[in-house]
């Protein structure tokens, strides 16, 4: 059975996600918000090279963290609010989330607690950074989160019209194109649960008038 540190989805089969997405870290930085005890960060540094933060509001899940890793080189335990996180802009090149988005959709200020994380989430990330949203949602609720990431920098004029791609690995749904997407968001089933998988584009190139 799943373990209780991992209510959402059971850890091995959120890796075997994230692995198939992002690969190896070679010693990238990854975001796990919302983390609470979860081993997810801990396999992402033992075994993909991962710098892992995985941060939480709960100072007892984050000293149970702490407790259970010690003093392990590649990840660090921190208490935050995942909507006001303390990071610098662009400094994650990857964000795992973990029922986070699910467990903020059931706080009765979701409609404006959602944007500040969708908006946090956007502000930490690198260009070219990943996301990737294991949820029970809906696309029809998810998929708001990621348009409002995956929008380009640089105007309303600079994304591209291009239809969400379904990954392997079971049932998918078809969503329609959307416009400003920089890239395909892939959706894949995990049993019950989806996950959503964008990049945060580069700003686009300016071609100097000659």
């Amino acid at each position: 059975s799943t373990p209780p540190e991992e209510w959402l989805v059971d850890v091995d089969v959120a890796l075997s996600a994230v692995r198939a997405r992002i690969g190896r870290g070679c010693n990238r930085r990854i975001l796990v918000p919302g983390c609470g005890t979860s081993l997810l960060g801990e396999e992402l540094a033992a075994h993909d090279e991962w710098n892992v933060l995985n941060v939480d509001f709960s100072e007892q899940c984050i000293a149970v963290g702490r407790a259970r890793t010690g003093q392990h080189p590649r990840i660090r335990w921190e208490v935050m609010d995942v909507c006001d996180l303390q990071l610098d802009d662009m400094s994650v090149d990857a964000v795992v989330d973990k029922g986070t988005l699910d467990a903020l959709m059931c706080s009765d200020a979701f409609d404006s607690i959602v944007p500040r994380y969708a908006a946090e989430l956007r502000r930490v990330l690198k260009p070219g950074g990943d996301l990737l949203v294991i949820t029970l949602s809906q696309p029809s609720i998810a998929l708001p989160l990621l348009n409002e990431l995956c929008e380009r920098s640089d105007g309303p004029d600079g994304g591209q019209d291009m239809a969400t791609r379904a990954s392997t690995g079971g049932p998918t749904t078809s969503i329609p194109a959307q416009p400003r997407w920089a890239s395909p968001i892939d959706v894949a089933t995990l049993g019950n649960h989806r996950l959503f998988h964008a990049r945060v584009p580069a700003p686009r190139r300016r071609i100097p008038a000659m």
